[in-house]
């Protein structure tokens, strides 16, 4: 059984979080809240292909270039890395959002697949949240939807994701961030994760 070793905040009503300092931790909480003998599948936003610039972090407009596949989880996991010396995973999980994968273009021609979670409830929000000040909004008035960086991860349930899967590799400054997720990964292929339902 996993413990919560760091904590981000006070949880929303309906949300559960966790601070997963293992890969062993981590998998744990994710099983936890989809059920001990679940499916589930990764997902996190990865560059297809490099612009024209040689750098891929600067800032710059993007375009979406399709449709985005929308997927309605009954339950879902976001997991955001966190400012430590070494890898902790902030995780949270709360019912009521939607997941979309996103086909981005860049300015330079980056594409990116991104993954996407709109929160369809925010009336138990703090009316502080910096969402509601960029967009000149206050707690249960819209939805806040809010794209997944690089190394972030989304977890769902197997049922609500059958028909696309990838690995996930995190490329990290942390040399066993990316050994983890690579067991991650064989684990995965292991026990037949990787298959689409």
């Amino acid at each position: 059984m996993h413990s919560q070793t760091v904590r981000e905040g006070q949880p929303l009503k309906g949300e559960t979080q966790f601070c997963a300092t293992s890969l062993e931790s981590l998998l744990d909480f994710v099983s936890d809240i989809f059920g001990q003998d679940s499916r589930f599948h990764v997902l996190t936003t990865r560059h297809l292909t490099a612009g024209s610039s040689s750098k891929s972090d600067f800032v710059q407009n993007y375009t979406i270039i399709e449709a985005p596949e929308e997927m309605s989880p009954s339950k879902m996991v976001g997991c955001h890395t966190m400012s430590y010396p070494y890898t902790i995973f902030f995780c949270h999980s709360q019912t009521g959002n939607k997941v979309f994968k996103v086909l981005l273009c860049g300015e330079n021609g980056d594409k990116i697949e991104a993954i996407s979670v709109c929160h369809m409830d925010t009336s138990n929000w703090n009316r502080d949240h910096v969402a509601f000040k960029i967009l000149a909004t206050h707690p249960g008035s819209s939805e806040v939807c809010h794209f997944f960086p690089e190394e972030h991860l989304v977890w769902l349930p197997a049922e609500s994701y059958s028909q696309f899967f990838y690995c996930v590799l995190i490329p990290d400054h942390h040399k066993k961030s990316a050994i983890c997720f690579y067991r991650v990964c064989f684990l995965f292929h292991k026990i037949q994760f990787m298959s689409p339902v």
